[in-house]
């Protein structure tokens, strides 16, 4: 036939393989039982009943604690759920020309960096004099201003 040691090896390994798992198969799986064997149900029975009985039991004890809370129920019916409004923290207006890193960083948007190159900006070129000057500081863009100008005030 002409095979080289390799795939007479692999062809040898193949051939072990699959007359062991035949002869496990064989005797470990392949015991049919006759059909005329009897077989005892009693005990497969008992176990039955016995996790009927205890379903049951817990269930009487529940519905028994259900009713018995029943009466611990709040009555929302009379509650006005529109006027409850929750409360919104509401950000302080930060004065640019004096804040320092922390108040200017409690500003949405503004992060630490932002807030370093603003005071930079201010300590070179002086107090912004308009609210539109922060478009002179790097990060800062028309969008970003528009979001954060309802936020800062010149003082």
């Amino acid at each position: 036939m002409g095979l080289t040691k390799v795939e007479f090896g692999v062809l040898s390994f193949l051939a072990v393989s699959f007359l062991t798992g035949l002869f496990v198969y064989n005797t470990k799986y392949k015991r049919i039982k006759p059909l005329n064997e009897f077989y005892d149900y009693s005990q497969d029975d008992s176990v039955y009943k016995n996790t009927v009985l205890s379903v049951e039991k817990k269930q009487s004890e529940i519905s028994e604690n259900f009713i018995a809370s029943e009466d611990k129920l709040y009555d929302f019916s009379n509650w006005n759920f529109r006027t409850t409004k929750l409360k919104k923290n509401k950000l302080k207006i930060v004065n640019i020309n004096s804040a320092g890193i922390k108040e200017l960083t409690k500003i949405p948007g503004i992060g630490v960096k932002t807030a370093q190159k603003i005071i930079e900006f201010r300590n070179l070129n002086g107090k912004f004099k308009t609210i539109d000057d922060l478009i002179k500081v790097k990060g800062i863009g028309k969008i970003k201003l528009n979001k954060i100008k309802k936020y800062i005030n010149l003082d």
